[in-house]
């Protein structure tokens, strides 16, 4: 083929190409605008932004179709023209004929390649954060459509909610007003049933008012309440009514955004590739395991001294210490308490609280329960103590009750804080973790293994689909020489929906990964082989038409 007639066919490829990639970009872009906007609630500058970080994203995806539809109608054009037939007397090859769509397809392959690797990851993540930058929104629109939200650790109800005329004096600070608020806190999660949260405060209120503070993509939450009431579960004296004006929190609410290899770079999923523990996921998650073996460690320490010597174990916190004994009580230790209980129904369980060496508290007790939470921020422990059937003296005063509770923060021995420094190994066998919480770990280092990898091959074959559907188009645009383009485009769409369906399907299929993952279940190989079946089997009928072309 001559450079003339190379640059006439391309240049021709190159327009339709860039007036149909312009047409479908901006229509997906729409599209891909109303979920957001229907589910969050977008303010005006909100959907200028998002718009705008969806075209690069929108653009890429619509290469394919656009490379497909530019070839079927050019070449489909040139064969009605009989322009296909001229060149073939002229003695120019059908293959060679295709060379200007081979050349289509290479670029859009690289265009595509560079995008999204590098370009889509980032500019969707922007997208993200831009429909989460109003969390006050988020909140408010939530309410009004199911009248309930998980803030963090709390639930929140409420009939309504409104957003107030942001304070000249706080312009960073939003605010929610709460029309009939409820909300339900929770105990700390069992370590043996992860699963089970257990209800611990509620709180009713006349009206409530939250202050979202956002910093970058953390979010804390303060919410001060009117004219309500507190009940706790528990029986300890703890009910509070007619309260003027309370506050809870504050509240930190994890990230919205949450951890996703779309927004990743090839960089950061090459990173994860070679070490899935780096993951943002396997951190959380191995950073519970950390704590619950910090704290049966801690447990364990405990239950040996109080097993051995004279039985004492000493908590020392500031200028507090706390002394406890069992004397002949039945010990019970566990991975995520300690039980004791008196033999013979007596008050052998002693629990002494001192300040600057001299005794303020002393407490006697038939039955014991002890819990720990590590707080690796600060380096500490706090210690949760229930003690049942209890006769307390402080001073000249004793007193009988049936519960006393007693919570007390202690630094944490260095015993414990190296448990940090373990490999993630440690933990898949640990003893002081739960089976559960092993299981949950090992789980989500395969997880995050099978979606880095999913994804990186999911990008790089919808960027080979883009070279390989030109070839079909081109096929198809020639052989279709009655001027009917849009019946060979209709055609052509077939397999190319039947690439991005495969692909996106592939995805799914590595990502759906089973309770117990082993290497025979492990579904990575599945979803490999569909993302790049659809390429292979279009490739199949791109080189079989072109060779039944190149044979006439």
């Amino acid at each position: 083929m001559s450079r003339t007639l190379f640059w006439y066919v391309f240049l021709d490829l190159l327009r339709i190409f860039g007036l149909t990639v312009g047409a479908l970009a901006g229509v997906m872009s729409f599209g891909g605008l109303l979920r957001p906007l229907t589910q969050h609630g977008l303010d005006a500058s909100q959907m200028a932004a998002v718009l705008y970080y969806f075209m690069p994203a929108m653009s890429t995806y619509s290469l394919p179709i656009a490379a497909l539809f530019a070839t079927t109608m050019v070449y489909g054009r040139l064969s009605a023209d009989n322009e296909i037939t001229a060149m073939r007397a002229g003695g120019i090859s059908h293959l060679a004929i295709a060379f200007p769509a081979v050349m289509l397809g290479a670029i859009v392959f690289s265009i595509s390649a560079f995008f999204l690797l590098y370009v889509v990851p980032v500019f969707t993540l922007k997208v993200e954060q831009v429909v989460y930058s109003n969390m006050a929104r988020i909140v408010a629109s939530q309410i009004e459509q199911s009248h309930e939200i998980k803030l963090g650790d709390i639930s929140v109800f409420a009939r309504g909610a409104q957003i107030p005329t942001p304070d000249p004096a706080h312009p960073d600070e939003q605010r929610v007003i709460l029309d009939g608020p409820a909300f339900k806190t929770y105990l700390r999660r069992d370590s043996e049933n992860p699963k089970v949260r257990v209800p611990e405060d509620f709180w009713f209120a006349r009206r409530a008012t939250a202050f979202i503070s956002q910093l970058n993509n953390e979010v804390s939450v303060n919410i001060r309440l009117e004219g309500g009431v507190k009940f706790s579960r528990e029986p300890r004296g703890a009910v509070e009514a007619g309260i003027a004006q309370t506050w809870i929190g504050p509240i930190p609410v994890p990230s919205p955004i949450k951890e996703n290899t779309k927004f990743m770079d090839i960089a950061r999923l090459h990173e994860l590739m070679k070490d899935p523990a780096r993951s943002a996921r396997v951190q959380a998650e191995l950073s519970s395991s950390v704590r619950a073996e910090q704290e049966s460690s801690y447990l364990r320490t405990i239950a040996q001294t109080l097993h051995t010597g004279d039985g004492t174990f000493v908590f020392t916190g500031g200028s507090e210490t706390y002394l406890l004994s069992i004397g002949d009580a039945d010990l019970d230790p566990r991975r995520h308490q300690i039980l004791a209980s008196s033999r013979g129904g007596g008050r052998s369980i002693r629990l002494t609280q001192e300040k600057d060496g001299r005794s303020t508290l002393r407490a006697e007790a038939g039955k014991l329960t002890m819990r720990v939470r590590a707080d690796n921020v600060n380096e500490r422990f706090v210690v949760v103590v229930l003690l049942e059937d209890v006769a307390t003296t402080s001073g000249d005063i004793t007193a009988t009750r049936d519960r006393f509770p007693r919570d007390f923060s202690v630094p944490m021995p260095s015993e414990q804080t190296q448990i940090r420094a373990l490999p993630i190994e440690h933990f898949l066998n640990s003893p002081g973790i739960s089976a559960e919480d092993r299981r949950q770990l090992a789980r989500e280092l395969v997880i995050i293994g099978n979606d880095v990898v999913s994804e990186v091959h999911g990008r790089a074959s919808f960027a080979v689909s883009c070279l390989i559907l030109v070839l079909v188009g081109c096929a198809l645009g020639m052989m279709f020489k009655s001027g009917n383009f849009l019946s060979a485009f209709a055609i052509s769409v077939i397999p190319a929906m039947l690439c991005i369906v495969l692909i996106v399907s592939g995805q799914h299929v590595a990502q759906n990964v089973p309770a117990l993952p082993t290497a025979v279940n492990n579904p990575l190989g599945l979803g490999i082989m569909l993302i790049w079946c659809g390429n292979i089997v279009v490739a199949g009928i791109a080189f079989t038409l072109l060779w039944r072309l190149q044979r006439k």
